[in-house]
């Protein structure tokens, strides 16, 4: 063998020392409690994120109701306008229209 391979086998080769830093049992404590960490926070995101989400859809919801309330209101306005009653009575008052004598109706056939 030669001297590289004898000193890699053995464990001396100074990359493998810089890798053990940490033992293996410390290592994953740390990793567990970063995997914590990060989970916590994931949480707190996502919850925050679904309580914005929740205000927004509220607030269409509103615009939503306030919208068709008003629709319903224009229709109800426009029904009332275009009444046959109120109709004729502003034809006789300010366009001075009268109806016209049975006399004067005549009936076309097609």
């Amino acid at each position: 063998m030669n001297a590289i391979t004898r000193v890699a086998t053995q464990g001396n080769f100074a990359g493998n020392r810089a890798i053990n830093l940490l033992p293996l049992p410390e290592l994953r404590v740390f990793v567990f409690l970063l995997v914590i960490f990060v989970t916590a926070l994931s949480v707190v995101y996502i919850k925050d994120l679904n309580r914005r989400l929740f205000i927004a859809y509220q607030t269409g919801q509103q615009a939503t109701s306030q919208t068709n309330t008003d629709y319903e209101k224009l229709l109800l306005e426009r029904s009332t306008w275009s009444q046959p009653a109120r109709v004729q009575m502003i034809a006789e008052q300010r366009l001075a229209m009268e109806a016209p004598a049975a006399a004067n109706i005549v009936m076309v056939k097609v």
